[in-house]
């Protein structure tokens, strides 16, 4: 995980942290990001996301794939259990950006969440 400053708030940049093993262990990451970044901060997910229906792509299903025969539970995930593991951690929501191919190996895509001012606070 890597972090810089954005000017109004911290970025924070994860690429394939959340496909480990178990899916409870998937959200200790999202988590974690909340609770470093500030209110507004930006995290940008990049990843080999499988379709929401988990029929492809070929390229992030046959990862995922190799994730459930190679590990104790691991899989890619699509957008929106990603989506899902975001607002679970507190982010206010977010943005699915699309990549041009080419763009880092296996990334098809972006999910942008920020986080909202914590409730109390």
């Amino acid at each position: 995980m890597s972090s810089a400053r954005d000017g109004d708030g911290r970025a924070l940049w994860i690429v394939w942290v959340t496909r480990r093993p178990s899916r409870g262990r998937g959200r200790v990451p999202a988590r974690k990001c909340h609770a470093a970044l500030d209110d507004g901060g930006t995290l940008v997910v990049a990843e080999a996301f499988v379709d929401d229906d988990g029929s492809g792509p070929r390229a992030a299903a046959l990862m995922s794939l190799h994730m459930l025969v190679n590990t104790a539970g691991g899989r890619n995930y699509s957008r929106a259990a990603y989506e899902r593991m975001l607002l679970r951690a507190g982010f206010a929501g977010t943005e699915r950006v699309p990549v041009a191919g080419g763009f880092a190996a296996g990334v098809n895509g972006l999910l942008v969440a920020r986080r909202g001012p914590v409730a109390g606070a």
